[in-house]
């Protein structure tokens, strides 16, 4: 348990310090905000930069060997997808309720629209997001918009706002990631912000 606490301290102090910036994070658990962000989507823009996602995770430490997989091509250049893993240690002596948590972290890295797609799934048996997804598996997929807030204030639709309460007194492990992969779509190749005005987005 100490060398996971000591391994794992940088993702822990950043995860405390978003909460602790006011940012709120999205509860990726709670299937009715999932819901409901799947049809808003998330607006991102350079002034609100950033936005905050977690969700419960083995992290891979069950025998089952479950975690999170994150699509990055749909975003690459886009938006920068980080995560990191808060563990929650056990409160009874008697029963391990330890869990864990992954949070996600998405910064703006340019103008456009994609999708965060993450899948809970084992990663030596997962061959594709479109055939897990369609066998059954959970997959949570988010529409992101990244605009630019000078040329469209009226689209500046934030997802930040009062912490999501969930405070962090445990360890974690750091998964730093960004995205590498070039298969972009074609909609995520804008010079510009993205020329559909909805102001569904939040």
């Amino acid at each position: 348990m100490l060398t996971k606490s000591l391994f794992a301290l940088s993702a822990l102090l950043g995860f405390t310090e978003a909460q602790g910036s006011g940012a709120y994070v999205h509860d990726l658990d709670d299937e009715s905000h999932v819901q409901r962000i799947k049809f808003t989507g998330l607006n991102l823009s350079q002034y609100n930069r950033e936005s905050f996602l977690s969700v419960t995770s083995d992290s891979g430490s069950s025998a089952q060997g479950y975690t999170w997989l994150i699509y990055y091509d749909d975003c690459d250049g886009i938006v920068d997808i980080t995560s990191s893993i808060v563990y929650y240690p056990s409160t009874n002596a008697n029963v391990d309720n330890g869990y864990s948590e992954e949070i996600f972290t998405l910064t703006a890295g340019g103008f456009g629209t994609c999708d965060f797609t993450i899948a809970y799934a084992i990663p030596w048996q997962f061959t594709s997001f479109s055939k897990y997804e369609k066998s059954g598996g959970r997959v949570i997929s988010i529409p992101i918009r990244v605009v630019d807030g000078d040329a469209n204030p009226s689209n500046g639709g934030s997802s930040s706002g009062s912490s999501s309460g969930s405070s962090s007194s445990g360890s974690s492990t750091n998964n730093n990631n960004s995205s590498s992969n070039n298969n972009s779509n074609s909609n995520n190749n804008q010079s510009g912000p993205p020329q559909n005005s909805d102001d569904g987005w939040i």
